[in-house]
């Protein structure tokens, strides 16, 4: 099990994923890969808290077990100071008061997370930055942004997971590209109905989609919810028509003919 120290990491000015921000504990290996390529989204933000300040670094730190690390196979355990956890999820304000109550110096389990997700929310609650990898899969992005937003409900953390819309957003009009199947499913299976999340993907379907997206077998690809969404906010944008481009077929009911080859062409 891997241990890692945010306040130090920040402490020696280093990414808390790089080499020299974890420990060298004899052979132990890192607890978290470096990043190769990293996109800050919110490098000028002014809607965001700004980032901790000293006042943050006198309370008392939490340590949380996380999963297993897919680098290295190690679980590590990352300590974070309390008020910027509390101040940020509602999740730990109810897991420290428990801890506080029972007068107890537990650890939080959150062994369920993976690591490489939670320390986006790790870093963001110290910087109020989202950063993440857009290397490798041009869809992995979307995919551990979308992951971030997961965490976040999870979480209770409103501030995480509206600057997580904002990087997705960002990163989007960046790369001119969009959220595929995998990562709309993803936040179908992790999202209430009512996910503010689940309505920016609909809307990007539904204001961008062209037919050179991958569209066959949607509902199997994306989830039956998403492809309901989806026809009802197209219904909403049809309906915004003007009245006379709705009623094309009273102008041309050829369209919708079937080919006639009996009768020489001749029209209906």
């Amino acid at each position: 099990m891997q241990s890692f120290n945010m306040m130090g990491a920040l402490g020696k000015r280093v990414r808390f994923d790089s080499p020299e921000a974890v420990p060298n504990d004899g052979d132990q290996s890192q607890a978290f890969p470096a990043v190769e390529d990293v996109q800050n989204a919110d490098e000028e933000s002014n809607d965001i808290p700004p980032p901790a300040t000293l006042s943050y670094f006198h309370s008392a730190v939490v340590s949380i077990q996380l999963g297993q690390c897919a680098a290295t196979l190690s679980s590590p355990v990352i300590q974070v100071h309390e008020s910027l956890l509390c101040d940020n999820s509602e999740f730990f304000r109810a897991k420290t008061k428990a801890i506080w109550e029972a007068s107890a110096t537990g650890t939080i389990d959150l062994s369920d997370e993976d690591p490489s997700i939670f320390k986006i929310f790790a870093h963001f609650v110290y910087t109020r930055k989202v950063e993440f990898k857009k290397g490798g899969n041009p869809s992995q992005p979307f995919q551990n942004l979308i992951k971030s937003y997961i965490l976040g409900e999870k979480l209770l953390a409103p501030s995480f997971q509206n600057a997580i819309i904002k990087a997705l957003v960002k990163y989007q009009a960046e790369k001119d590209k969009f959220p595929g199947n995998d990562a709309i499913k993803l936040a179908y299976e992790g999202t209430p109905s009512n996910s503010p999340l689940r309505k920016l993907l609909v809307d990007f379907w539904a204001k961008a989609a062209y037919g050179g997206w991958n569209h066959q077998d949607l509902v199997e690809s994306a989830g039956a919810e998403f492809v309901q969404d989806l026809i009802e906010a197209f219904l909403k944008k049809r309906s915004r028509l003007s009245k006379e481009k709705r009623k094309q077929w009273s102008k041309n009911p050829e369209l919708y003919y079937v080919e006639d080859t009996l009768s020489g062409g001749a029209k209906a």
